[in-house]
């Protein structure tokens, strides 16, 4: 299906076929794909350029990998959950740092003076988060010096808090989503349900096409293009072209973020930030002792088995039973199996063999 692009589109591309080296080529795909319109007639337009994206990203890491190691930015997770602090510059970065951790960290005026980022712990109840300033973010994040590494913390925080300015709100939350989804950060969503078995032969099978928004045949060569010949497919949601490519891209993790629209009163942010993130506490205890003050961080939904997973491999092998103290207990000390799934705050009390 031919695709009738805006003229700014139409530039983007013409200066994207004409970039041959891999990083400048892969700069004006990002700028093309911010261009493109998001509708049906360019579903497929935009997931091969997603797929083209990819391939120039691996490329360029695997350049980056022959080369001399370059100085290393990484932050090591600590506490319940790593969360990252973005914002332009002046969007109030430092500020949020020492209400929340209660530090001095000195704010500055001067754009990208900030190279590094800053790391500091905020309390909350009987866990910490690890809050972690990214300098200021702009158009071309990822080109700037450092911006590579500087995104590589964000792909691996449990959480984005974004911070926009009142004056250009819109505007910088636009350029920062745009920025983290031109480098694989895609917020706010999930990846599609797709399960995929691959087989020695058979072709590709597909289950639930009616959860699939478009042709058939350029799906199989959606798959084919990542190598995907003989398989099992099912679909078990809705999902179009698009979303089909970032499934199939590992490169691609999904971050839940929270905006922060006003910085004026941070009261009560710290229990938004742990509803959002979706975790619980769990608490473990030996028969006849108390439990642990120290809590075992999951996500919301996990199960005795996870909670066993999480203190030794061979807490399942050995598992008998286990007695639950808590809100998803029917009564406490109830007897239950690796099944039961756990809230927050919950006690559990193993039985092993």
């Amino acid at each position: 299906m031919p695709v009738n692009l805006p003229i700014e589109a139409q530039k983007a591309q013409m200066e994207y076929e004409s970039a041959t080296n891999p990083a400048e080529r892969l700069k004006k795909a990002e700028q093309f794909l911010r261009t493109i319109p998001k509708h049906k007639g360019t579903a497929n337009l935009r997931a091969q350029l997603k797929q083209s994206m990819a391939k120039l990203r691996d490329g360029i890491e695997k350049s980056k990998q022959k080369q001399a190691k370059r100085k290393s930015i990484h932050r090591k997770k600590h506490g319940a959950a790593q969360i990252c602090v973005v914002g332009f510059p002046n969007s109030g970065k430092s500020f949020l740092m020492n209400r929340l951790c209660n530090i001095s960290l000195e704010s500055t005026d001067v754009p990208f003076e900030t190279k590094n980022p800053e790391v500091a712990m905020a309390d909350y109840e009987d866990i910490q988060f690890q809050l972690i300033e990214i300098p200021s973010i702009t158009p071309n994040f990822r080109h700037r010096p450092g911006g590579a590494e500087l995104l590589n913390i964000i792909r691996t925080c449990d959480l984005i808090l974004i911070l926009p300015g009142k004056e250009k709100r819109d505007y910088e939350l636009q350029i920062i989503r745009g920025e983290m989804e031109s480098n694989s950060i895609l917020l706010d969503r999930k990846k599609k349900d797709i399960r995929i078995y691959r087989m020695n032969s058979g072709g590709l099978n597909i289950l639930g096409k009616e959860n699939f928004r478009g042709d058939i045949i350029e799906l199989k060569k959606v798959l084919q293009r990542y190598g995907i010949h003989n398989a099992e497919i099912i679909l078990n949601e809705s999902l179009d072209v698009e979303d089909l490519v970032d499934a199939l891209d590992d490169g691609i993790v999904y971050k839940r973020s929270l905006v922060i629209p006003d910085m004026s009163n941070l009261k009560g942010l710290l229990k938004v930030i742990w509803d959002k993130l979706g975790l619980i506490r769990i608490y473990t205890k030996e028969p006849g002792k108390k439990a642990e003050s120290e809590p075992i961080i999951l996500a919301s939904g996990s199960t005795i088995e996870d909670v066993g997973k999480e203190i030794h491999k061979d807490f399942v092998k050995n598992f008998r039973f286990a007695r639950v103290f808590g809100r998803s207990a029917k009564f406490g000390g109830q007897m239950i199996g690796l099944g039961h799934m756990v809230f927050d705050r919950d006690v559990v009390e193993f039985h092993l063999r």
